[in-house]
């Protein structure tokens, strides 16, 4: 999913341990997208 963010052209602005801030270069809007990781 992060890989697929990336190649619509959104960049990472910050990351704060699981949570990802990201940012599209074309619009103003930001997203926060979450990292979930499975224990096994």
């Amino acid at each position: 999913m992060l890989r697929i963010l990336k190649k619509d052209g959104w960049y990472e602005i910050k990351q704060s341990g699981s949570h990802i801030i990201m940012r599209h270069s074309s619009k103003k809007t930001r997203f926060l997208f979450l990292i979930i990781r499975v224990k096994r």
